[in-house]
């Protein structure tokens, strides 16, 4: 009987050892959207408020301090300087130091932003809303998210995407 006992440790020993947490390191939290200004510099953001950095093409990512612990949705930057988060309950984070600081801008919304994007560092756009409440929002700004402006509102289903 302690032949089986230590040879079933054994196996079980072996068997777990094998894994190691590898990606995204370096932690495991849900990640929703990645977004990178050239080959090397990106981010990407998911729940508990999580954005992560690399600057080596994703062999490596360092966590940033977003403040919130809001699920953080999407991500876009315009240059490896300034960039958006957009989460729910109408987060908008902004950096203008690669992430190293993020503060936040008012929406004017309660509802889930799920993606941002900008064509310039003044003129952008986030979407979302609640497919529950049947609510869609568009948000646009032209000075770089000081301001928000809701474009649309309860066209009765939650918008995924904006591109221009």
């Amino acid at each position: 009987m302690k032949r089986i006992f230590i040879l079933f440790l054994l196996i079980y020993s072996v068997n777990h050892a094998q894994w190691l947490w590898q990606n995204p390191l370096p932690q495991g939290n849900p990640l929703g959207s990645i977004y990178f200004v050239d080959s090397n510099t990106g981010w990407t953001v998911g729940t508990g408020g999580t954005i992560l950095k690399t600057t080596n093409g994703g062999n490596s990512w360092e966590t940033q301090n977003s403040g919130t612990e809001e699920y953080l949705l999407s991500t876009f930057f315009i240059n490896a300087n300034t960039g958006w988060v957009v989460g729910s309950n109408g987060l908008i984070l902004k950096t203008t130091n690669s992430g190293d600081n993020w503060f936040s801008q008012s929406s004017g919304t309660s509802e889930a932003l799920v993606e941002v994007f900008f064509i310039d560092s003044n003129n952008g756009w986030a979407v979302g809303g609640s497919p529950i409440d049947s609510i869609s929002v568009i948000l646009n700004t032209t000075d770089g998210g000081t301001n928000w402006s809701t474009q649309i509102n309860e066209a009765g289903y939650s918008l995924l995407s904006v591109y221009f």
